[in-house]
């Protein structure tokens, strides 16, 4: 059984979490790269670029790992590097440019890649699906505010949040451009998209998915910020003209 399929940063491979183990495969051309079988399940397999380190998290019916652990892994030399320990359990992870992103129900963590040290910890609201989104290079990191519907967008170069009221109901899904100028984000109701700058926290757009709510299960921009693409539980994929470009 699979239980979540994501890409690593650039796009160029993707990872496959099942009930036991995960496989990596190449986008273009297509190809398996490696594939391992765990004593249990994964949950998430969190690529860095397109290097041999991972980070993974136990889930499913039977969890490889304790779900309030991430483990950081070689894949070339099949062996562990560390681990991370929290008092809850961890929604989601990321491995993206010098940070380890890990969320937790009302609070994100920011490690250094490196050296594993932990940077700074952020406060959210209730954030069960782990929601967050960092930009390619890792200079915006946004994120479910405490308020019903507001963004939080942290500037990793000057410590400073600023906040986005971008719905009036619940956040469902969000993402950065890979520039990290634009946030796309959607509520449960999943009837809008809105576009906003990162820079003064504008509203720059609306894009109409449909009137009829449907949940949002992912936002992705393309590389000049043209276009984005966003698949709902409708069985449909839509993608906009954004009018704005990186």
């Amino acid at each position: 059984k699979i239980l979540n399929v994501e890409f690593n940063q650039n796009g160029s491979c993707f990872s496959i979490s099942t009930e036991s183990g995960f496989a990596i495969y190449t986008a273009n051309p297509f190809q398996k790269k490696s594939q391992r079988t765990t004593n249990g399940g994964i949950e998430h397999t969190a690529m860095y670029g397109r290097t041999n380190i991972l980070g993974l998290l136990g889930g499913g019916k039977y969890p490889a790992y304790g779900q309030t652990k991430i483990i950081l892994w070689d894949d070339h030399q099949q062996k562990q590097l560390t681990q991370f320990n929290f008092l809850n359990y961890v929604n989601s992870l990321a491995l993206i440019n010098k940070y380890i992103i890990i969320s937790i129900e009302k609070k994100i963590f920011l490690f250094d890649f490196k050296t594993h040290e932990h940077i700074t910890t952020l406060e959210t609201g209730p954030n069960l699906k782990g929601l967050f989104t960092m930009n390619a290079t890792g200079e915006y990191l946004a994120f479910p505010g405490v308020t019903v519907g507001e963004i939080y967008v942290f500037n990793t170069t000057t410590n400073e949040t600023s906040k986005i009221q971008a719905h009036t109901s619940e956040i469902a899904c969000m993402t950065l451009s890979n520039d990290g100028s634009l946030l796309a984000s959607a509520s449960q109701k999943g009837t809008l998209i809105r576009l906003f700058s990162t820079a003064d926290g504008k509203l720059l757009k609306e894009l109409r998915r449909g009137s009829g709510e449907a949940m949002i299960y992912s936002l992705s921009f393309n590389k000049t910020n043209q276009y984005i693409a966003c698949s709902s539980d409708r069985n449909t994929i839509h993608v906009f003209v954004t009018g704005q470009q990186a």
